[in-house]
């Protein structure tokens, strides 16, 4: 079987490890046109190929320093919508998230009281995964189009589009969220998922031309 890839593909860049996951599926699409099993589909086929045939380039360690990097980005975004009023998000959050922030702040050098932190948004600036989640959830209007992610949040009454545009930020938030917290070392699985959610949230958080 000979296949041929594009290596600039933005299939590559949003959605794949790399040249690799689309030989992969071809394989895989190979498999499931021959299996007679209906229970077999091809993304079953798919994700079992991928266990397989696991990336090996990437580490726990450069996976979650990927995580670190996206959070700073998305760090970046979330701030300025926060300072317009965080006495709201800063009420959002649960006293274990509270805490969490805290120690994030003393770990990045930060002096300011987190008192201060949470009446003037500063706080948002050393914010973690899961605190990131509740505050999109509670209020996605707040962070879409473009604000935060570039997905369009629709008008009143779009109530299907809200959901296309909501379900996957939440969904790549919750991977993170997990991913972050999970121990000991990631399976092949979950960094694959990881990778997938990470590109995802970089391209929905990158500046467009017209932003810059």
């Amino acid at each position: 079987m000979l296949v041929f890839v594009n290596p600039q593909s933005d299939v590559i860049k949003n959605y794949g490890r790399n040249t690799t996951d689309l030989i992969l599926f071809e394989f895989a699409n190979f498999v499931h046109r021959q299996e007679s099993n209906p229970e077999l589909t091809l993304g079953s086929i798919f994700q079992q190929t991928l266990k397989e045939f696991p990336d090996e380039r990437q580490s726990d360690s450069d996976i979650r320093k990927q995580m670190g990097e996206v959070l700073s980005l998305i760090r970046q975004r979330v701030a300025p919508v926060v300072r317009e009023d965080p006495e709201k998000y800063w009420g959002m959050l649960e006293q274990s998230s509270r805490e969490r922030i805290e120690g994030n702040a003393i770990a990045t050098g930060k002096t300011t009281p987190i008192g201060e932190m949470a009446k003037t948004g500063e706080f948002a600036e050393v914010i973690d995964w899961e605190s990131v989640l509740k505050i999109f959830t509670e209020c996605p209007e707040d962070f879409l189009d473009g604000k935060v992610f570039k997905a369009y949040w629709g008008k009143a009454g779009e109530e299907s589009a809200r959901i296309r545009a909501t379900k996957p930020i939440v969904r790549s938030l919750e991977t993170l969220k997990q991913s972050h917290e999970q121990e000991p070392e990631m399976t092949n699985h979950e960094k694959q998922l990881t990778l997938l959610s990470c590109s995802y949230l970089i391209e929905q958080t990158e500046k467009s031309g017209e932003d810059e």
